[in-house]
C-alpha cells in the first residue's frame, strides 16, 4: 500500500490556497493525469465527486467517487474513495501559513489490487500513483500561483 506525505511551499497566501483547491472541478484544466472531475453533490462542508484519472504509462484510465470534508476554519480536507477502482483512496490536505506564503500537505493512502497480477505490476502501480501525487501538487502549486499572480496584477 502507498502511504505517503508530500510537502510544498506555494508563493500565495493560505486562504486563497485552500478556496483554490476547494474548485475540484476545475483540476483537469491543469492537471494532465485528471480527465474529468464531477461534482456529484455539495452540503455544506462536503463534498461528493466523480473522478477519472490517466494512466498514460499503462494506456488506461482509472474512475473512481469520493467524498471530502473541507474544514474552512483548519483550512483543510479530508477524503476517501467511495466506490471505484481503487480499494484504498484516502488522506487530507492541509494549507498552513508559512511565512507569509502556504505549506500545502498533502497525506495519501491508495491501495489498487488488480487480481491475477502478480507483485511486480502492483509495484509499478504504486509508483506510478506516488508520482501522480506528485505531479498533483506541483500542479496545484503552479495554478495556485498564477491565481495569485493574476490577482495581483
Amino acid at each position: 500500500m502507498l502511504d505517503l506525505t508530500l510537502e510544498t511551499a506555494i508563493a500565495a497566501p493560505p486562504e486563497l490556497a485552500y478556496s483554490v483547491a476547494k474548485e475540484v472541478e476545475k483540476y483537469p484544466t491543469f492537471l494532465p493525469d485528471v480527465k474529468e472531475v464531477v461534482v456529484l453533490e455539495r452540503d455544506g462542508a462536503r463534498t461528493v465527486t466523480r473522478w477519472i484519472g490517466r494512466v498514460p504509462e499503462l494506456g488506461m484510465s482509472v474512475q473512481w467517487e469520493q467524498e471530502e470534508v473541507w474544514d474552512d476554519a483548519q483550512r483543510r480536507s479530508e477524503f476517501h474513495v467511495t466506490k471505484g477502482d481503487w480499494d484504498t483512496y484516502q488522506g487530507w490536505w492541509q494549507f498552513d501559513a508559512q511565512n507569509g506564503h502556504t505549506l500545502l500537505t498533502l497525506h495519501l493512502k491508495a491501495e489498487v489490487r488488480i487480481p491475477l497480477v502478480g507483485p511486480m505490476v502492483h509495484g509499478i502501480v504504486e509508483r506510478l500513483a506516488r508520482a501522480n501525487a506528485v505531479r498533483m501538487l506541483e500542479g496545484l502549486r503552479r495554478h495556485v500561483e498564477s491565481v495569485a499572480a493574476g490577482a495581483v496584477a
